[in-house]
């Protein structure tokens, strides 16, 4: 064993000359000769290590992303809570230089090696019992240990033929993941041989390959190899260690290495590779499930090219083992707090745990799930809110066939086959085999589903165009790519169809049935039916657990959410959706059907006021009945009635319609049929039919308007017609009595603050009638039943927006109608603008979102704002609502809520998403709980680390800060980039505001992906000069702070609780005053060029307070602060727009002038589009900076003393204390003072 180590030491020593091919699969795969040359690679004092998985976790190897990737923690702490895993161990990134081992890291490479020999009895290259190693960096997955010789050894002893198969198929998975994670090679190229192969040889049952057949595989994939790289495959097993350990996947990023052992019993007939779920990945049932096959490899387990079987299986076979799979599963859903996808092995009867990741479950599945964990209280409320996306909602609805329908396609002979549907939903779509023929469909708008043996990487446009209807990967499995990516993306999908064979014709068979490229055909992903033709689809009915969830989200609900409804159906809807009241009933659609409108028609006609009291009469026993349908449904919810709001001409035929039909009549009369004077004598009915057309000719003619949408319609129409608005009036009130309800009553169209003076008196008069009939005149009901009846405004015009502090005097509640509001401030005509002109505007990127879609904040928000501002001048209780469309779109809702809305009113079906939105933007309110506290003092991010190696500076110390801060940086901004969850012209607001105007006209920012977090520019020395030796931006992806401009102290704390010991944990050596000495700096706080707006660690108050428990890695040892800081904000769009706003402060703009170099740095090394030095902040409301301030400088002390806000109590002990009770606390000296010593002592 010792020549055989030493013999391993001298090929790592050797020059690896191995070329890597690089193609338009793979661009992120360098060539080995351009990792020598690599600039950014460089040797430093890092100490070469090796960490076994049982020590990664221990106190002197404490969690860090640059020791262990995501799968080796999760590792590591499985191993660490008795769970059994297989043998291995972690070179750490940056530990290997310029594609050479280091003598000393060799050694312990060496050792590692025998050490997993020891413990699996194994033996890396011996034949007899070899010991195979998979070699994970990043994406990549290499294994090794096996060659020529070995695999023809292991043949002879061989017990069985399946026995041999199993050996010649994991050698052939080892020769294909060399050469596509090695050496670049196409994956598809592989595949393609593989399927030549078979074809040839007349293989139709991929169960049955023979050994044969298996050899001319491995064979051809060796060739591929040597067409692709000029080299072979190399043989020797040490050699593969090398290449795989020193060989960087991605030139720019560099992964920790994972070795860890693989399972691999030869002549073991119990060896068995299986995936498993914590819980249903389609359904979120929790039970548990998954597949496994005997004597072959996770790669064909992940295929499906062999007949899986079932977990229940298992429980037969070895119920032991199947008692500890279970037991364990739930182990790790507890330890992850989420559902788990897990990997398993069993050799020889014992259980390992391969790897675990979260699971990927369908949305109507993540649902379930979150419901259910939430109730088995793994998941607090906020835990559960978080975990449920918004298009969760929309994509759990998925379709399904029409029950007859589909008997009758069964019945037809249509059902071609069935596979194992992973991705449920039911659609149809023409059938295409090929990737590049796809993507042609789709251009031209065709609904397609993708056929193939299985999906990669390329596949993924396809797959997530809106037109593919479905996927098929005939030879994948249940936990293959197009399982996970379908049930991300919500497509129906099919795996496992043995039956079905792609041929080379652009055809495919499946038992005597061809089916044709360009065929339509129908697929359940549930099922895993597939039908010839297209089947009718029907959208499926919202489970418990989606109105569940709901319900949880509702408790943090920022705003409330009510609807707009008026039928039964809609009100009906509205309920069970979850609307909290019916923010917006429009009467007029009450108006129309059959038996309505002619008597509308008759009381608009009407030629006295006598004459109109008939129809009058009638239309309010209609409305009477409308009215308390309505509250009765709603019961003790909140209704709003909106009084007649169209013009009248609506209600009537059109002009020129009754002009014909009364030319129709004239001609008829005067020249009469046969049958007409033979049926009606004298023409007596014609003749009346002919006078009433023109009597109402006459009056359409008398309401036209040349623009009646802005003519007398709504409250005009109130004040000119007063009798509709007095019967719409008593109707309600009459209802509202029976019914013990109390109604909002709305005005809409109102433009002066005297026109709704008017019409409220007048109507609070007829609310006094009808009270005093039912009553009695002088009764104490009377007055007492009065105060039950609100009367407030829609807010529809802009010059109602400018004057709202005046209508404020006569209203009891406002409600801005959006759709008009957006209409009259643009001279938009909504239905016109949208079929025409506003098309191309958007498309030109003249405007960059619809505003009849989203609030246009910068216009029809201000008008907003500024109405809701003046209006609680006169009355600060007024209650606020909108209940426009924009009312139900989710990227307006933060704006609303920060503009002080109560409430929002849409239309039912859009009820659920801004009820989750609403929840979530509640989540983002401060929260002075110990969870909230202790996420913030959670820094560490379990993703896998990406950072970017520099060039050595001259001193040690500053290349290791600069190593470290630049990769966190780099980590950081990749991931919170892709997290962004605001509309743009909500972080323009908010840049505004902070800012100034300038400012977020500059940054060139769009989509509903952006994002903002606190920014931290750190300096870690100055010259005299003004200039710096480099800058480092530091964020904290952690933090969660609204508005901007707060939690710059977070960043700081990630500075000092974080960074700096990771620094000096990897850079033993390392000193800030040492770095300063070695480049002849003076002390960060006794140099006058530091900008005066920079902010420094103090040890008491000051500018960057770091209380004394957090100070050693602040300050050197006379007590001078070891860097300094500029504040601001890093700012992301999701599309690579990224840039830094820093604060305004004094010498900042004339510091950056200095270090433009840096900064130019700076923006080429993060992806940066810019550096920006903010303007002034816009203050509109100086009351609330003051209150966001002083939370956000609340939330700093608090959790810089050490201290959660649960521990603040006045003697109540309470779990939570609120916003404002800290804000009583902390602005009152003495109480401040009181529970500071309380909480110390």
């Amino acid at each position: 064993m010792k020549a055989e180590l030493n013999h391993n030491k001298a090929f790592f020593n050797q020059k690896v000359n191995y070329p890597i091919k690089t193609n338009a699969f793979s661009t992120n795969i360098p060539s080995l000769s351009n990792i020598h040359k690599d600039s950014v690679s460089f040797t430093s004092n890092i100490s070469s290590t090796v960490i076994p998985f049982d020590s990664l976790l221990s106190k002197s190897t404490k969690f860090d992303k640059s020791t262990m990737d995501i799968n080796s923690y999760k590792t590591a702490l499985m191993a660490s809570k008795g769970i059994p895993v297989e043998s291995g161990f972690v070179i750490p990134s940056n530990t290997i230089s310029n594609n050479q081992i280091s003598d000393e890291l060799l050694s312990k490479i060496n050792d590692s090696v025998k050490d997993i020999e020891q413990k699996t009895s194994k033996n890396l290259g011996i034949s007899n019992n070899p010991l195979i190693l998979s070699v994970k960096k990043g994406n990549s997955n290499v294994y090794v240990g096996l060659n020529t010789n070995i695999v023809n050894k292991l043949r002879e002893n061989a017990n069985t033929v399946n026995n041999e198969k199993f050996i010649l198929d994991s050698y052939l998975h080892s020769i294909s993941a060399f050469g596509t994670n090695i050496f670049g090679i196409n994956p598809e190229k592989f595949a393609t041989s593989y399927e030549n192969t078979i074809r040839q040889n007349g293989v139709n049952d991929l169960n049955n390959l023979s050994t044969e057949v298996l050899d001319q595989v491995i064979d051809r994939y060796k060739t591929v190899i040597k067409e692709e790289t000029g080299k072979e495959f190399p043989e020797d097993v040490h050699e593969q260690l090398k290449i795989a350990i020193q060989t960087k996947p991605d030139r720019k990023l560099d992964y920790p290495t994972i070795i860890q052992s693989k399972t691999f019993r030869a002549n073991d007939n119990d060896s068995i590779t299986g995936v498993c779920f914590s819980r249903d990945p389609q359904t979120g049932e929790n039970k548990f499930s998954g597949d496994y096959i005997e004597n072959s490899t996770g790669k064909d387990l992940l295929e499906g090219k062999t007949r899986l079987k079932e977990l229940d299986n298992l429980a037969q076979s070895m119920p032991a083992v199947y008692e500890k799979l279970t037991k364990y599963v739930k182990e790790i859903e507890k330890i992850f707090y989420r559902p788990q996808s897990i990997g398993f092995n069993i050799e020889n009867g014992e259980l390992k745990i391969l790897s675990t990741q979260n699971l990927h479950e369908t949305a109507k599945a993540n649902i379930k799930i979150t419901v259910d964990m939430h109730t088995e209280g793994l998941l607090n409320d906020r835990q559960a809110i978080s975990r449920v996306k918004l298009e969760d909602l929309d994509d759990s609805l998925t379709t399904k066939f029409k029950p007859d329908q589909k008997e009758k396609a069964i019945t037809e002979g249509k059902l071609l086959t069935a596979g194992t549907g992973v991705s449920p939903g039911a659609s149809y779509g023409k059938v295409v085999f090929d990737t590049e023929k796809a993507r042609d469909l789709l251009k031209a708008g065709e609904k397609i589903i993708l056929i193939k043996n299985d999906t990669n990487a390329e596949d993924i446009e396809v797959m997530t165009n809106k037109n593919t209807a479905g996927i098929i990967a005939i030879n994948a499995g249940p936990s293959s790519h197009a399982a996970v990516i379908a049930r991300g993306i919500a497509k129906p999908c099919i795996v496992s169809c043995q039956n079905l064979k792609i041929n080379t014709n652009n055809t495919a068979t499946v038992g005597n049935k061809t089916i044709n490229e360009g065929d339509s055909i129908s697929i359940d992903g549930e099922t895993g039916e597939i039908f010839a033709g297209k089947i009718k689809t029907i959208p499926s009915e919202p489970s418990k657990e989606f109105f569940e969830v709901l319900d949880i989200a509702d408790k943090f609900a920022a705003i409330q959410v009510l609807a707009n409804a008026e039928t039964p159906q809609d009100v009906e809807l509205a309920k069970k959706m979850g609307a909290k009241g019916i923010g917006l009933c429009r009467t007029e659609h009450m108006f129309f059907g059959a038996e309505r409108t002619p008597v509308m028609q008759r009381a608009i006609i009407a030629s006295s006021d006598t004459e109109r009291q008939v129809p009058l009469r009638q239309l309010e026993q209609m409305q009477y009945n409308d009215f308390k349908q309505i509250f009765e449904s709603m019961a003790d919810k909140p209704v709003t009635i909106r009084l007649l709001d169209p013009p009248l001409n609506e209600f009537l035929p059109k002009s020129k319609d009754l002009r014909a039909e009364i030319e129709r009549l004239r001609e008829k009369i005067n020249h009469p049929s046969f049958k007409d004077l033979l049926t009606d004598n004298g023409h007596g009915k014609d003749y009346k039919d002919l006078q009433d057309k023109r009597d109402l000719l006459k009056k359409v003619e008398e309401l036209e308007e040349s623009n009646p949408m802005m003519g007398r319609r709504g409250s005009r129409l109130g004040i000119v017609v007063p009798e509709l608005y007095s019967m719409q009036v008593k109707s309600i009130v009459k209802a509202a009595i029976d019914t013990n309800t109390k109604p909002e009553i709305m005005i809409p169209m109102i433009s002066d603050a005297n026109e709704l003076e008017f019409i409220v008196n007048s109507l609070k008069n007829t609310v006094k009638e009808v009270l005093t009939e039912k009553f009695g005149a002088g009764s104490e009901e009377v007055e007492k039943r009065l105060k039950d009846f609100k009367f407030g405004t829609m807010i529809e015009l802009p010059r109602a927006a400018l004057i709202a502090g005046d209508l404020a005097k006569h209203a009891d509640f406002f409600s801005f109608g959006t759709n008009d509001l957006t209409q009259m401030t643009y001279g938009f005509s909504r239905d016109d603008a949208q079929k025409g002109f506003l098309i191309k505007y958007l498309d030109a990127g003249i405007l960059k979102k619809n505003p009849f879609e989203s609030i246009d904040i910068e216009g029809v928000g201000k008008l907003i704002k500024e109405a809701i501002t003046e209006g609680r001048k006169t009355k600060p209780d007024l209650k606020i609502g909108v209940c426009g469309e924009q009312g139900g779109d989710p990227n307006s809702i933060n704006f609303l809520k920060q503009s002080g809305v109560n409430y929002v009113s849409c239309s039912p079906p859009r009820i659920p998403k801004v009820r989750l939105v609403a929840g979530k933007k509640g989540l983002k309110q401060p929260a002075f709980t110990g969870n909230f506290l202790n996420k913030i003092k959670d820094t560490i991010n379990n993703t896998q680390a990406q950072f970017t190696k520099v060039n050595p500076e001259t001193s040690q110390s500053f290349r290791a800060l600069k190593e470290v801060l630049d990769r966190e940086f780099a980590n950081s901004l990749n991931n919170i980039s892709k997290e962004g969850s605001l509309d743009a012209q909500e972080v323009k607001a908010e840049l505004r505001r902070e800012y100034g105007q300038a400012t977020a006209d500059a940054l060139d920012i769009s989509g509903n992906n952006v994002g903002f977090n606190n920014l931290v520019l750190m300096i870690p020395g100055i010259y005299r000069d003004g200039t710096v030796p480099d800058l480092f931006p530091v964020t904290n992806p952690s933090a969660d702070f609204t508005p901007m401009g707060g939690g710059h102290w977070s960043a700081e704390l990630r500075i000092i609780e974080d960074l700096i010991p990771v620094i000096k944990r990897q850079h033993s050596d390392f000193s800030f005053e040492k770095m300063r000495e070695n480049l002849n700096m003076d002390p960060i706080n006794k140099n006058k060029a530091l900008p005066a707006g920079a902010s420094l660690p103090t040890k008491g108050n000051g500018n960057c307070f770091i209380s004394r428990q957090f100070t050693p890695d602040a300050f050197d040892h006379k007590g001078n602060p070891n860097y300094a800081s500029i504040h601001g904000s890093v700012v992301y769009d999701g599309n690579d727009n990224n840039y830094l706003v820093l604060d305004s402060k004094p010498g900042i703009k004339q510091f950056v002038e200095k270090n433009q170099q840096h900064f130019d740095n700076l923006t080429q090394k993060f992806n940066i589009k810019g550096v920006i030095v903010g303007g002034e902040p816009v203050i509109e409301n100086q009351k609330l900076k003051e209150k966001n301030d002083l939370i956000n400088q609340m939330r700093g002390e608090l959790y810089m003393t050490g201290v959660n806000a649960t521990e603040f109590s006045a003697g109540k002990n309470p779990k939570e204390v609120s916003t404002t009770d800290l804000i009583e606390l902390l602005t009152n000296p003495v109480s401040n003072k009181k529970y500071l010593e309380t909480l110390h002592n």
